[in-house]
């Protein structure tokens, strides 16, 4: 059984939310245009631009003169249908490269409704057109492919990248769409339509999660933006390599250590350094990068994570934000109790974050004993009762026979029965009770117990000290189970620092469970099947997850307390993405 043991809060922690290379949080793009029967991608850099044509099926013949004409006439498709202009409103001329068959790329979307109701299909007429600046222009104009009457041809999904930075998300190409270009910074290229833009907009946010017993400070940043406070000596067109990385976060770490002040209850309180990361803002959310060899400089995302201990939920806190800049005067914040998200922003002259406890019906988690009712197991004797009992039957069972008159003998029982009953409280001894049944749990009393059991596992782990997290274990878990659960769970919280967030239990639900009692000893092996929902919570987005597990598990009295002494784990299986 020992090589099958389950390690329950291990598992959790590791496996059931945090996934150390690919975290993602929990972004939506509501456009659906990723899943459009034609996709077009635009690249622009210091030379040009590179757009990359996925053409569906259905779009072919709005796109023939790309794909089945010669030179000449995929030259006047260019310039008069499908054309990109200049802040003069000047023609690029374009040059098709690529013309072949392709499968289409699959591109993530909680969308399960395609565009038009029909999915598109597989294979793609890939065109690849390369378009060449004689100098850099100011701004840019995209056009889908219209007629001489600017009627649309095709419904297209488009994406522009500056330099590598997503100017915005999938969204569907309309006619003379501005881009404004920032040549001396990408990160500030941006569509004159304002509902064109991407979802990760600022350079620079703030979040501050209050949870039971800790609080955290998570800031997420663009590398570049901090040449305002550190000199990195890193250029623009410049990759940074793993050795680079790893002395950038430390000078970071060691930066905020000293930067925008956090008070808890009007106490100035010392951060700790839980973790500083690269990470990248793609189309599903924030994903963190680790071990990448080289990261491009301009499009680079740090997040930084300061924790705060606390004895429980503080009545307030509140960060005195000092970073701003000549770009960057808007801080977005958000402050994340437990029972929901408080965005706001701060500004150079209203700069301070104030989160106050107005939770009124929340309750700390708490990790409780499950205690045995003694009254089953030991029971009390009365000592000068039960003498005095012996006694009297013993004198009614000689004097009964003796005596002709009975009457004496009814007087002494009442007087002996008067006397017992005054001595009950005297003089009492507990014994066990040789009566005590291995069946006494009823299925009321089991699934009391199997819930509270595992609960209390699971929110040890809400506590964050090494220490306090072992006492609470041993509160419901004993011997090898108790050091395995621990040194395993450790080992998992160790990898989970290095890139992912900690998972946070927030139900544990019995499903169902059988018992039989132990053969030779008090106590049960329970057949249960549980499912254990969590959320990983930080950058402002929640992922939830829920598993179930099948399991047999050994739960004895020890100490006069119920405790499981072994797991032995049938399945896992995730049930509830979200």
């Amino acid at each position: 059984m020992r090589n099958k043991k389950l390690v329950i809060i291990a598992l959790t922690i590791i496996f059931l939310l945090t996934n150390n290379h690919k975290l993602k949080a929990d972004y939506i793009n509501l456009t659906g245009a990723q899943l459009s029967s034609t996709i077009a991608e635009y690249y622009v850099d210091d030379d040009g631009i590179t757009l990359k044509l996925e053409i569906g099926e259905r779009d072919q013949d709005a796109f023939k003169g790309l794909i089945n004409g010669d030179e000449d006439e995929r030259e006047e498709y260019l310039r008069n249908i499908y054309k990109i202009l200049d802040e003069k409103g000047n023609i690029i001329k374009g040059n098709v490269n690529i013309v072949e068959t392709r499968k289409r790329v699959e591109r993530p979307s909680p969308f399960k409704k395609y565009p038009g109701n029909k999915k598109p299909s597989d294979l793609v007429k890939y065109v690849e057109i390369e378009y060449r600046f004689n100098k850099k222009p100011v701004s840019l104009t995209f056009n889908p492919p219209v007629d001489e009457k600017g009627t649309i041809w095709a419904n297209i999904g488009f994406i522009v990248y500056h330099k590598l930075i997503p100017v915005i998300d999938f969204r569907f190409l309309a006619p003379n769409l501005k881009l404004n270009l920032d040549w001396n910074d990408p990160w500030y290229s941006k569509f004159e339509n304002r509902t064109l833009k991407r979802h990760h907009e600022s350079s620079l946010m703030s979040f501050l999660y209050i949870e039971p017993f800790e609080v955290r400070h998570e800031i997420l940043l663009r590398l570049k933006d901090m040449e305002n406070w550190i000199d990195l000596g890193i250029k623009d067109s410049d990759k940074i390599d793993l050795e680079q990385q790893q002395i950038i976060k430390q000078k970071l770490a060691e930066f905020f250590l000293k930067r925008n002040e956090l008070k808890i209850d009007g106490q100035v309180a010392k951060p700790i350094v839980d973790r500083v990361q690269f990470v990248q803002a793609n189309l599903m959310g924030i994903q963190v990068l680790e071990n990448e060899e080289s990261i491009d400089y301009l499009s680079s995302l740090v997040g930084i994570i300061l924790a705060y201990v606390t004895d429980g939920i503080p009545n307030e806190v509140s960060v005195d934000w000092d970073m701003f800049s000549e770009k960057i005067q808007r801080i977005p914040t958000n402050a994340i109790d437990p029972a929901g998200p408080f965005p706001s922003y701060v500004l150079p002259d209203d700069n301070v974050v104030v989160w106050k406890n107005f939770l009124k019906n929340y309750k700390i988690p708490e990790v409780s004993a499950v205690m045995i009712d003694e009254s089953k197991l030991k029971i009390m004797v009365p000592v000068i009762s039960t003498f005095l009992l012996l006694f009297l039957l013993t004198y009614v069972y000689v004097q009964w026979k003796r005596l002709r008159d009975k009457k004496s003998v009814y007087y002494v029982c009442v007087v002996g029965i008067v006397f017992i009953v005054l001595s009950i409280p005297f003089f009492n001894v507990s014994i066990n009770n040789p009566l005590l049944s291995y069946s006494n749990l009823n299925k009321r009393d089991s699934e009391f117990l199997i819930n509270n059991l595992l609960k209390n596992v699971y929110r040890s782990f809400d506590f964050k000290n090494e220490e306090d997290i072992y006492d609470k274990l041993a509160v419901s878990l004993d011997g090898d189970l108790l050091r395995d659960i621990y040194i395993q769970t450790k080992k998992g919280m160790e990898i989970v620092k290095q890139g992912g967030a900690r998972a946070k239990v927030k139900s544990v639900e019995l499903k169902e469970f059988s018992s039989k009692p132990l053969q030779g000893e008090f106590g049960y092996q329970y057949h249960c099947i549980w499912d254990v929902s969590g959320t990983v919570e930080h950058w402002g987005h929640r992922h939830v997850r829920t598993n179930q597990y099948e399991a047999n598990l050994i739960i004895k009295p020890i100490e006069n307390r119920w405790k499981i002494t072994d797991i032995d784990l049938i399945e896992e299986k995730r049930i509830k993405p979200i």
